[in-house]
């Protein structure tokens, strides 16, 4: 389902209207913040699903690795203390064959306490520190004793939702998403205990609320890295005016450590938020560089996502057929590696279209790169960093950018021939602006605020 360009707006007026973060779980828990991202995303975007199979001995090697990855992680569990703990959301690849958490990394090595780190991860994958493998979703799957929403709970929120002329939502998938919480909260209640950390670091991978809520209660500070870009649109951040952090509304952690100080302007996001900068994100001048210095950038870069792909795959095949010497570069979204043969199969027709999953850096993807087309990523706030003109089509949640659209570099497309005129007029447009959204990462202030007491 596609929102309207207003409905975030009229979202945070039911939210208020009918006082929704009131409502409690049969445990006092604010309810309504637990399910909201959800029940947002459910409206908004719906529900995506992995096209890809796997083969017979893929299955099998999993099966044997993951295994013996998960019984070694149960040992480690029980065995290794940890003076922090870091929840990693390991996506990227170093270039030397390990898959890293580029959000986290400078933290990793910087912390001077005792580290554990934990994660979900695919079996297969290498890593460039040990890393448990998070038993939460076991415990969730085969030991959790199901929990659902009360019935007049979920009357309330329908009657709100209702008022917004949505449809009722599946009682099961409010329930689902309940459950979730709930199996969080208590694997990681009994998890953080077992680990005895002084603190907990993590990176919101998913929602984590059960994570935060449990770290919380056992009265153990914890903070939370961003790991991408954020705007008001983005409910897991984003909140009505009235919200703020000194309430027991809103399950949130100790403080949120941003890329830059220029995130999080605007909008109600109702963290202690600190910027302290990340290294991997910070402008690399060799990189700024290779693209000043490259007057022949002509491929288009186009930024894929599960959420994002109906619509941006049939621009980028057409825009690729009706101009066959232009390289298009489809980059995919971390949450689309496992798909990349799929997308392959689905641009054979086309020679000059290549798909990449997690083989390049977007810095190096741009030394070659005259314009970038996009609806909603962090490679939007790359581009203009790096000088790369960034065209955003106009659909689903486009918006995050209205700020920007009719500035130096950025151009607001509505169909193939606006993304054609975009292409043509970004070859000799150069920005007046300097952007800047990241800084370099802070490692005096980052443990300087995790030290407070």
């Amino acid at each position: 389902m596609f929102r309207d360009k207003f409905f975030v707006d009229r979202f945070f007026e039911m939210e208020s209207k009918y006082n929704l973060f009131a409502l409690r779980d049969t445990k006092g828990r604010p309810i309504w913040d637990i399910l909201r991202f959800d029940i947002y995303i459910y409206y908004t975007f719906g529900v995506t699903e992995s096209q890809y199979k796997r083969s017979l001995i893929e299955k099998l090697l999993i099966g044997i690795y993951g295994g013996l990855r998960v019984l070694l992680s149960f040992f480690h569990l029980v065995f290794v203390k940890a003076g922090v703990l870091i929840f990693e959301h390991p996506r990227y690849n170093d270039g030397h064959g390990h898959v890293i958490d580029l959000a986290i990394e400078d933290i990793y090595r910087t912390e001077t306490k005792r580290k554990v780190c934990v994660a979900k991860y695919k079996a297969l994958h290498r890593h460039s520190h040990y890393i448990e493998y998070d038993l939460c979703e076991v415990y969730g799957k085969y030991i959790h004793k199901k929990a659902s929403v009360d019935d007049a709970v979920k009357v309330k929120i329908e009657e709100a939702l209702g008022s917004l002329g949505l449809a009722p939502l599946p009682r099961k998938f409010i329930d689902a998403v309940y459950n979730r919480f709930d199996f969080e909260y208590h694997y990681y209640t009994w998890y953080v205990k077992t680990k005895n950390p002084q603190l907990v670091v993590f990176n919101r991978d998913e929602i984590k609320k059960g994570l935060i809520c449990a770290v919380n209660d056992l009265g153990i500070p914890i903070y939370e890295i961003q790991h991408g870009m954020f705007s008001k649109n983005h409910l897991a951040y984003s909140y009505p005016p009235a919200v703020n952090v000194w309430r027991d509304d809103i399950i949130v952690p100790k403080k949120f450590f941003t890329f830059d100080e220029s995130w999080g302007r605007g909008i109600n996001v109702p963290f202690v938020m600190i910027p302290i900068g990340n290294n991997y994100f910070a402008c690399d001048d060799e990189v700024k560089n290779k693209i000043e210095a490259n007057k022949d950038r002509s491929s288009l870069l186009v930024i894929s996502s599960k959420v994002h792909a109906k619509l941006i795959m049939p621009i980028a095949l057409e825009f690729a057929r009706l101009h066959p010497n232009i390289n298009v570069i489809y980059k995919l979204h971390p949450n689309e590696y496992s798909d990349v043969n799929a997308y392959k199969t689905a641009f054979n027709m086309c020679h000059n279209i290549e798909v990449v999953a997690g083989e390049y850096q977007v810095k190096d993807l741009l030394i070659s790169t005259r314009l970038v087309f996009l609806i909603n990523s962090t490679i939007f706030y790359e581009a203009l960093t790096y000088g790369v003109n960034v065209a955003v089509y106009l659909r689903m949640n486009y918006d995050s950018y209205v700020e920007y659209l009719g500035e130096d570099m950025v151009y607001g497309v509505d169909d193939i021939k606006d993304l054609s005129e975009a292409y043509e007029y970004s070859k000799n447009n150069i920005s007046k602006t300097t952007y800047s959204f990241f800084t370099r990462f802070d490692a005096d202030r980052y443990l300087t605020e995790t030290r407070v007491v």
